[in-house]
């Protein structure tokens, strides 16, 4: 079912215009006033689908070379259950997750819950927000050992998790919101096996115009009432599809040579925290990537993981979308065929969190967040195995 989930994103982002386009003809999909248009050739649109298809077919055969078949996998939920080791990840746990909800509550009272105030202050404090990795780990870790007959015993976490997830809600920070998803989402799976199931899909269809919905709040009252008939019509439709083929229609039609990983080279680094590279004058340049999405006629919309691709590799990006698929495969691997629980495998969710956004940005910001990622990895196993007494001992 995960990776159905990114074959699903794929198709409402590129493949859902394609479809309106040869269908209908129409270049245009109006949202809530704004007009977007594929200003491309139809000789480029053909090569886009094209491109794409065989991107999404090694995207594919990647996976399923890896993917091991769903076993049998329950949860071994007494494992250390009162040890050392989770104490320590319940206590690192609320330390963190206090600290991530004071700092979504000075956005929200500094911001006046007013939604471009509180955008700018978190772009502001956005080293802060990253720090959220620590909670969302350390949650993922707690909630494998959570069920029906012991969920009382996590009842500080569960409320904890609910606080930091409401006030996420209130910023309407959709990549925090879908992290947060993502984790509970990848918890149901694992005790009820990743299958594709028709309830599961439609589930999936809600959440996917979920973000028009949170888009309703910063709308006008007359762009937002739910008495207008074009207002239902703009929540189920899917904008950015033709933002996003116009990026990838650009760059096919427009490269002359491509930057064998130029492009990604220069994003390296955000791998610093932003006020290292503040304090350090560290400059990221993504002029080149603006320049492009801005030729294509969007501005501020992300870009998308296709087009860089094809800036780089052009038709051997399908090389790139193999790895990317043999890696997703991997990493499925270990969060549903090991019945034990590790600290590593909780990097799970949030990295699959990070590719499926990453669809809809540059290469450069989802490398960061893999790194920053096993970096907190890293860190939680270290202060876990700290002894704090003299006969403490940590196992598995």
């Amino acid at each position: 079912m995960t990776f159905f989930v990114i074959i699903f994103v794929i198709l409402i982002i590129h493949f859902s215009f394609f479809l309106q386009l040869y269908i209908t003809g129409s270049t245009q999909i109006s949202f809530f006033g704004w007009v977007s248009e594929f200003n491309y050739p139809i000789e480029i649109a053909n090569k886009s689908l094209l491109y794409i298809v065989i991107c999404t077919i090694a995207l594919c055969i990647g996976y399923f070379t890896k993917r091991k078949s769903n076993r049998s996998c329950l949860l071994q939920s007494n494992y250390i259950y009162e040890g050392a080791r989770l104490h320590k990840i319940r206590t690192l746990f609320k330390i963190t997750v206090v600290f991530q909800i004071l700092v979504a509550l000075t956005v929200i009272i500094k911001g006046h819950g007013a939604y471009n105030r509180m955008a700018e202050i978190r772009e502001s404090m956005n080293f802060l927000f990253e720090l959220r990795i620590f909670p969302l780990i350390l949650f993922t870790y707690i909630v494998q050992f959570i069920d029906r007959q012991n969920y009382k015993k996590f009842e500080s976490e569960i409320f904890l998790f609910t606080v930091l997830f409401f006030l996420f809600l209130i910023i309407q920070a959709r990549s925090l919101i879908f992290e947060c998803g993502c984790i509970l989402a990848y918890y149901y799976l694992k005790r009820h096996k990743n299958k594709v199931k028709f309830k599961y899909i439609v589930i999936l269809y809600l959440i996917s115009i979920l973000p028009n919905i949170i888009v309703l709040g910063r709308l006008s009252s007359e762009q937002s009432n739910l008495m207008n008939i074009e207002t239902w019509k703009n929540i189920f439709t899917y904008e950015y599809t033709i933002l996003f083929n116009s990026i990838v229609g650009e760059v096919i039609a427009n490269t002359k040579e491509y930057l064998y990983g130029g492009s990604i080279f220069t994003s390296f680094g955000l791998l610093l925290p932003s006020f290292i590279r503040d304090f350090f004058g560290i400059a990221v340049d993504k002029s080149h990537i603006v320049q492009i999405a801005k030729d294509a006629g969007v501005f501020g919309g992300g870009f998308s993981l296709f087009a860089e691709m094809y800036l780089n590799f052009g038709w051997f990006s399908s090389v790139i979308f193999f790895i990317i698929g043999y890696y997703l495969a991997r990493q499925d691997n270990i969060w549903f065929n090991k019945p034990t629980i590790s600290i590593y495998s909780c990097s799970v969710p949030i990295i699959y969190s990070y590719i499926i956004l990453g669809m809809r940005n540059d290469l450069g910001v989802l490398v960061k967040q893999i790194v920053q990622v096993y970096i907190v990895i890293f860190l939680i196993r270290l202060l876990v195995r700290i002894k704090f007494c003299k006969n403490e001992i940590i196992t598995g």
